[in-house]
């Protein structure tokens, strides 16, 4: 059985991908195999051209992936990190949910107002 850890915010430039690329290249980085999924743009952000297959090899330990290839063929993997970004996480989709945003008013009014749950957050300072 592996863990899932679902990345999420509620607005747009939150950081939220590359905070989920940068904890995958982390558990990746101390040996664990780690599946990435989520957002369609995964891949220009990791700089690998646009596969033509479900999954791309991206280290020894890292293999990006589609959503739907994580959901059949997670268990081959120790972590699953899926970034959802703005898209709703379902609730029947287990796993950690982890909230992304800059310190930002909108994106954390949006959190309470729209009543998400999450068991951990992320806040990222811009320099």
């Amino acid at each position: 059985m592996y863990r899932k850890f679902n990345f999420f915010t509620t607005a747009g430039g939150q950081g939220c991908t590359t905070a989920a690329i940068a904890f995958a290249l982390r558990l990746a980085h101390s040996n664990l195999h780690v599946g990435l999924c989520g957002d369609p743009h995964l891949p220009a952000h990791l700089g690998i051209p646009t596969p033509m297959d479900d999954t791309y090899q991206v280290t020894d330990s890292l293999t990006w992936m589609t959503s739907e290839y994580a959901k059949e063929y997670g268990d081959q993997h120790d972590v699953i990190v899926e970034d959802f970004g703005r898209d709703p996480i379902s609730d029947g989709d287990s796993g950690c949910r982890i909230f992304v945003t800059k310190q930002c008013y909108v994106s954390l009014h949006a959190y309470v107002r729209e009543g998400h749950e999450a068991n951990g957050c992320i806040i990222l300072e811009e320099p």
